[in-house]
């Protein structure tokens, strides 16, 4: 029997937490083992796979370990509750991003394709698709990114800003410099953006 599992289950968060922070493993394996289920049916309630709702349980823990020195939490169940909501929503947010990303490459390509027949256009039109994309890859790496966080993900300017920790009026500004780049890009073809 192991008494020291047996004091430590019998702990507060905020003791237990007090002992993560000290790089006690067996305090967090106690936390671990008091909310995971109560984590996971939260999350599992949102996401409605369990693959899915497993590996943001185990990103919330990892998490919490990695980031133990600097974890200042009043209350431990209603954070990582809220962490696992969070996550699990932006879980949904991204897949649905993809999905729409890749359904909006399938739908130019089939209106590209459609409007055209013979082979030669079709293989223009391919190019003209990685064109696209290698015109988004070599924006610079902070425009790239806030871009593809607001245009292809779907998140708003204020979720970037806060994400990035830029002002608002930078992600605007850097979001109306891709647009304009993209733009200057392809000339006539300012359909897609």
């Amino acid at each position: 029997m192991d008494h020291n599992r047996d004091f430590l289950e019998q702990q507060s968060d905020h003791f237990l937490l007090h002992l993560v922070k000290h790089d006690n493993e067996r305090a967090f394996i106690v936390i671990y083992d008091r909310y995971k289920e109560i984590i996971f049916n939260a999350v599992f309630s949102i996401l409605k796979e369990k693959s899915a709702a497993l590996d943001v349980l185990q990103d919330i823990f990892c998490w919490l370990w990695e980031h133990r020195k600097d974890i200042e939490i009043d209350s431990l169940k209603h954070y990582l509750l809220a962490a696992g909501r969070f996550k699990a929503l932006n879980n949904i947010k991204k897949t649905k991003a993809y999905i729409d990303y890749a359904l909006l490459q399938e739908n130019t390509w089939e209106n590209l394709n459609t409007s055209y027949e013979s082979p030669e256009k079709v293989l223009l039109n391919k190019e003209l698709l990685a064109f696209m994309n290698d015109a988004i890859n070599v924006l610079p790496p902070k425009c790239r990114r806030i871009f593809l966080l607001r245009r292809m993900y779907g998140f708003s300017v204020k979720q970037i800003a806060d994400e990035l920790q830029l002002s608002i009026k930078t992600v605007e500004n850097q979001v109306t410099v891709a647009l304009r780049r993209l733009r200057e890009t392809f000339g006539a073809f300012k359909i897609f953006f």
